[in-house]
């Protein structure tokens, strides 16, 4: 099974950020003082799931999308991913992670569909725009 992403978002009809972070990542996120810059500092709920929930407006969207670049920095087995300053993904997997995510068909519903770039270290690169980003998410869930 292809690991889940450990953090997902939506946004509400007020235009506000819903995050969803398993217990794991959210503890990584205050690790890394991910919210640095956020005032007031978002104090998570905590749903039925364990998932923890915080809500963001998009002014703080956009400072924690920058803060992000650095905690995006930290290795997850297999997958990472950076915000780049247009507010694109780029997602970044191992060789042994790429091929894993092409046999679950991962990126289904994303047209076009994306093909990657490897990099010198051997790493698969893809960049998705937020709508592509979502149906991802959307995806792995199916998984």
């Amino acid at each position: 099974k292809v690991p889940k992403p450990s953090f997902t978002y939506t946004i509400d009809s007020r235009g506000y950020y819903i995050l969803s972070f398993t217990s794991e990542m959210w503890h990584m996120m205050m690790e890394h003082n991910a919210f640095a810059g956020i005032h007031p500092v978002p104090h998570p709920s905590i749903n039925s799931a364990g998932m923890y929930l915080i809500t963001l407006n998009p002014s703080q969207w956009h400072t924690f999308h920058i803060k992000q670049e650095e905690v995006s920095k930290v290795p997850m087995p297999g997958f990472s991913f950076t915000i780049n300053s247009r507010g694109y993904y780029i997602l970044t997997f191992t060789s042994e992670m790429w091929p894993m995510m092409m046999e679950h068909n991962a990126f289904a519903g994303i047209h076009p569909v994306p093909h990657p770039s490897i990099n010198s270290a051997g790493m698969y690169l893809i960049t998705l725009n937020p709508a592509q980003w979502h149906t991802f998410h959307i995806r792995q869930e199916e998984i």
